[in-house]
């Protein structure tokens, strides 16, 4: 099995998942068709990203399979947490789907 930091390597590797830097963050988030906050719902409501839909990580593929306007991979998504391993993993999830 592998461990949790090899997971979100794994994810963060795949070609398909762009991570921003920073000083990318803002044309990114204004370029986004969707903002998703992968945190958890106690993270989110202490501050979010205005505009963000708060999908926490551990519901993402729930959601993710059952919301009709998530559905659409032509629409640019930017996910995010605190430390970019949780938006990796759900990034690579919704680039699997």
């Amino acid at each position: 099995m592998q461990s949790t930091h090899e997971l979100v390597a794994a994810a963060k590797a795949n070609a398909r998942v762009v991570e921003v830097t920073m000083d990318q963050a803002g044309s990114a988030l204004v370029a986004a068709d969707v903002l998703i906050d992968v945190r958890e719902g106690d993270e989110s409501r202490d501050g979010h990203v205005a505009g963000a839909v708060n999908i926490s990580r551990g519901w993402f593929e729930f959601i993710l399979s059952t919301d009709e306007a998530l559905q659409a991979r032509s629409r640019r998504f930017v996910l995010y947490c605190k430390s970019s391993g949780r938006a990796a993993l759900a990034a690579s999830e919704l680039q699997a789907c």
